[in-house]
């Protein structure tokens, strides 16, 4: 069996500080592998490590590794510890609780950086709240480094490297495109951690439905449930963010084609999807098996959204209905897989009967204000349906 990589967290360019890390025990070589500027030394029956960390997030990564290992954690020192109260010492308490002095809330991890995950976790990093979120590549995510947030390197397909990222979690915010076995391998990983509430991104959901997407929520959420740990389902409609995908051809031609027909749906923006999931995860009680459908303030057939976009604009844009097997291939024509392309235009096809036409007021009374409106959503991204950045 090849060698499982024990994944690191993103550092900051920040000033370094000195740091020793007493272990109990002798390590292998993993955690050195990992973090090259640490050297090691025994200590009785301990090991000592020491060395130049570029910020607490490195530290933290350290601890995530000794978790993660198994390795018992006894005490961190730093001679300039100004950030932990001017304590020199910042001892371990017990084996996978959080190291004293630090005084801080317990972790929410968010599974993937895409569109809800990384907004929810900037929502989380603005408000306070500590948050983590797995990524592949550390680069894509510098931004949400800048902003806060523990950026942590790792792989859902590695069992190993979603129990490191684990480590100190109180909340979960299950997101991915979805992939069963990652999703299935963090509930598992979150059994173990002690986890309190997940809070699963999903969508309209059938053990039988022709689109694998929902045949795939529809078991993730079956083992969420089975796992005995709390949560809440945010089942959200259509994506007004969608539309991005269109903005191209909408900058170039003035219209769009989908195979949506007559048929009229609730759209939701991501960002309010993102809050109401940040909202959530970071006060979870009174949301516990409750399973929420949000919605944007109205429902538009695809002639009322390109009414939207010409008033926000100012230049008239037209939609043009089109069949399922052209709105395949449009999804083909823009990079996406032929399964992926063939369970989207499904999706889309389904909202020609009204599979998406119905509104709720989730998004309201969860985050106290009303949900975005497709105006709003128009106005914020109309330079992506810019002709002139078309040209450009």
């Amino acid at each position: 069996m090849p060698k499982q990589e024990i994944p690191t967290t993103a550092r900051s360019p920040r000033s370094s500080r000195q740091y020793e890390i007493r272990i109990r025990g002798a390590i292998g070589p993993t955690l050195l592998e990992a973090f090259p500027e640490l050297r090691s030394r025994r200590a009785g029956p301990d090991t000592v490590l020491s060395g130049l960390l570029a910020d607490q997030s490195a530290l933290y990564g350290v601890i995530h590794h000794v978790e993660a290992l198994a390795l018992e954690l006894l005490e961190v020192r730093s001679p300039s510890a100004a950030s932990y109260g001017g304590d020199s010492h910042i001892r371990q308490t017990r084996r996978g609780g959080s190291v004293s002095g630090e005084r801080r809330p317990p972790m929410i991890l968010v599974t993937t950086a895409g569109k809800v995950g990384s907004e929810a976790s900037r929502l989380l990093a603005e408000r306070g709240v500590p948050v983590r979120v797995i990524v592949r590549s550390a680069d894509k995510a510098a931004a949400l480094a800048s902003e806060g947030v523990d950026v942590f390197k790792g792989d859902l397909e590695v069992p190993a490297s979603i129990d490191a990222a684990m480590a100190g979690v109180s909340s979960v915010v299950l997101v991915t495109p979805p992939v069963v076995q990652q999703e299935l391998s963090v509930i598992d990983s979150a059994v173990r951690a002690g986890v309190e509430h997940v809070v699963k991104i999903t969508t309209k959901t059938s053990a039988d439905s022709p689109i694998a997407r929902r045949r795939n929520q529809a078991e993730i959420e079956a083992a969420l449930i089975a796992s005995g740990l709390s949560y809440t389902l945010l089942r959200n409609n259509a994506y007004m963010q969608n539309f991005l995908m269109m903005a191209p051809g909408i900058a170039k031609k003035n219209s769009f084609s989908t195979a949506t027909g007559d048929g009229r749906v609730g759209h939701v923006d991501v960002r309010d999807v993102a809050a109401v999931a940040a909202e959530i995860a970071a006060s979870p009680s009174a949301h516990a098996g409750k399973t929420y459908w949000p919605t944007g303030p109205e429902v538009l057939s695809g002639t009322e959204v390109a009414a939207v976009l010409s008033k926000v604009l100012g230049r008239t844009i037209t939609f043009h209905p089109i069949t399922f097997e052209e709105q395949k291939q449009a999804m083909l024509d823009v990079g996406l897989a032929e399964a992926v392309a063939d369970d989207n235009a499904r999706a889309v096809a389904l909202m020609a009967d009204g599979d998406c036409d119905y509104l709720t007021d989730d998004v309201p009374s969860i985050l106290g204000r009303p949900a975005r409106s497709f105006e709003q959503f128009a106005s914020d991204y109309a330079a992506a349906f810019s002709s002139v950045q078309a040209a450009a």
